[in-house]
Formats: structure tokens, C-alpha cells, sequence
């Protein structure tokens, strides 16, 4: 079964498809690993920490994740900062004073938004099969 790839978000199904009510732990963590398997195809490392729950590189959080469930269907998405985001300097991100936000330009890639929404739908497309198998 092909999956329905959302463009809005460019880079994430928009149902839960084999996924149990319960495996929404699973499902964002599917979807972490994909994020840290397309960082790494870029040459970063990366790793997912539980709290905030996000991907992080040495210099702080890259990718953020929002899940909504409801009967089954999903709203979620995921956020992975290309370039600064100035409006995180005025707030606590996450609700935690220690987490810090960073970008992949901090890092020293430039990537347009269209180049990494395909690479990031591929590796986290390969992540929901082999979680499958």
C-alpha cells in the first residue's frame, strides 16, 4: 500500500496506517529515527532525547515533533530548523530554559526547504517500512 505523503508538511504521512491506537510512542519514534537517519545522510550527528522530545545535534535541538490522535486519524508533524529561528530568542522553547534551538545552517548546510522536505519523506518513509518488517 503506497502511503498518502502530505504536501503541506512535505514530509510526513497524514494517517496512522499500521499503527495501533496505542503505538503512538512507536510512531514518533519511527518518525525521530527517520529525521536522525536523513541528518546523517548529511553527514551529522544526531541523536533523539526524551525530554523536550526532539532531535539534537551537539549545538542543540534541530527538530521538533507535534502529535494529535483522535479516533484513530492523526494531526502531527515534524519541524526540522533549516536556518535561525529569531522568534525562539524572546521564549522558552519546549518549556525547558535548558534546551536550545539550532538549525542545520548553524551547522554549516545550506538546504532549501523543497531539497530537504524530499530527502527527510524518503528516509522517514524507509523508517515506517523497516519498523513493519
Amino acid at each position: 500500500m503506497d502511503v498518502p505523503w502530505a504536501r503541506a508538511s512535505g514530509a510526513v504521512p497524514n494517517r496512522l496506517f499500521g499503527y495501533s491506537r496505542r503505538a503512538a510512542r512507536q510512531f514518533i519514534g519511527d518518525l525521530a529515527h527517520g529525521v536522525c537517519a536523513y541528518l546523517a545522510s548529511l553527514g551529522l550527528d544526531s541523536e533523539v532525547r526524551p525530554t523536550p522530545y526532539g532531535v539534537y545535534l551537539p549545538q542543540g535541538k534541530v527538530a521538533s515533533f507535534g502529535v494529535s490522535l483522535r479516533q484513530g486519524i492523526s494531526s502531527h508533524g515534524v519541524a526540522v530548523y533549516l536556518k535561525p529561528q529569531r522568534f525562539f530568542e524572546g521564549i522558552v522553547p519546549c518549556g525547558a530554559a535548558e534546551s536550545t534551538i539550532t538549525c542545520l545552517a548553524d551547522a554549516g548546510l545550506n538546504i532549501e526547504w523543497e531539497t530537504a522536505a524530499n530527502g527527510l519523506s524518503d528516509y522517514i518513509k524507509r523508517g515506517f517500512q523497516a519498523s513493519k518488517n
